[in-house]
């Protein structure tokens, strides 16, 4: 729109409205018109929410300005209802058209515009020990949306190694999907994220494991097992090796004096490393084979010599 007639074309001069007078120097003077670049509206529009997120509106926008000139930087402001999240906006220019929002700011185009925003109910993510009852602190994120997903995080625990976590419901559940061939501590029941598809409250749990050094005690060589934290049961059992003996069961010391697992693997209660046939040892990794002769048996054949 049209501001003022100026001595300056750069529009820092002395400035003259329309129809005023003003008096001239002893030479010619040119003067020039002073244009103020035109303001667009800006238009809070609908709130809305995504699928499985009931009816409730899912809170509040609100634009630092109502009208603005091209190339002003806008920014939004959601302002979730508790219990959802804002999701997303869309800034629709007039005569068609959209205009990109990252990090909750816009360029101002030459165009007036209205701005939508998608908020979405938000559900709890819970984290537990794999008995299912033991909540395990200090992770994040605590809750998810739909349509937004969720990228679930990796666990420490002193002495082990995370395998990964598990759909609570999968693993209690036998005839669900993914886990109708087989439930329990199966690849089927493994999760690393929350897909934008699903919705509601999510409980996940965890499973440890640790490596364990079968020494081999005078023997030729050690070997490994597999044991899992709360537990009974052990894995990849590869025993160590010595020529003519047989193991009769691995030991906490090397002296052999308590027993933590027989030869086949099954857990066998002591204090700090097996309680009621489950594995809870966090300390050094490393249990003792104990020898027994192996017993070789020998064929006897009659021979009647001919009779």
């Amino acid at each position: 729109t049209f501001d003022c007639w100026n001595r300056n074309a750069a529009g820092t001069g002395e400035c003259f409205s329309a129809g005023a007078s003003f008096t001239t120097g002893a030479l010619n003077e040119t003067l020039y018109a002073k244009w103020n670049a035109q303001p667009y509206t800006i238009t809070v529009g609908a709130v809305t929410t995504n699928q499985h997120s009931g009816s409730t509106v899912g809170g509040t926008i609100s634009a630092s300005a109502a009208s603005a000139t091209a190339g002003t930087t806008i920014t939004l402001t959601p302002s979730p209802t508790s219990g959802y999240a804002f999701v997303s906006w869309t800034v629709t220019k007039e005569g068609g058209g959209t205009v990109e929002v990252v990090s909750n700011q816009f360029t101002m185009p030459a165009a007036n515009v209205t701005i939508t925003a998608v908020f979405a109910k938000t559900y709890t993510i819970s984290y537990y020990e794999n008995d299912g009852t033991t909540s395990i602190g200090g992770l994040a994120p605590t809750s998810y949306s739909y349509g937004v997903g969720a990228v679930l995080p990796t666990p420490t625990k002193s002495g082990y190694t995370f395998e990964a976590w598990y759909n609570a419901w999968c693993v209690n559940e036998s005839n669900e999907a993914p886990c109708s061939s087989g439930c329990g501590w199966v690849a089927g029941c493994q999760t690393t994220t929350i897909s934008t598809t699903e919705y509601g409250d999510a409980d996940y749990l965890a499973r440890w494991y640790q490596t364990v050094t079968l020494d081999k005690n005078g023997g030729e060589a050690d070997g490994s097992v597999v044991a899992w934290y709360n537990e009974a049961g052990t894995t990849s059992l590869s025993a160590p090796t010595r020529a003519g003996y047989e193991v009769e069961g691995y030991y906490a010391e090397a002296g052999c004096t308590n027993k933590v697992m027989t030869a086949a693997g099954v857990l066998v209660d002591y204090s700090g490393y097996v309680s009621s046939g489950k594995w809870g040892h966090s300390g050094a990794t490393t249990l003792y084979a104990k020898w027994t002769e192996a017993v070789v048996t020998y064929s006897v054949t009659y021979n009647g010599n001919s009779n």
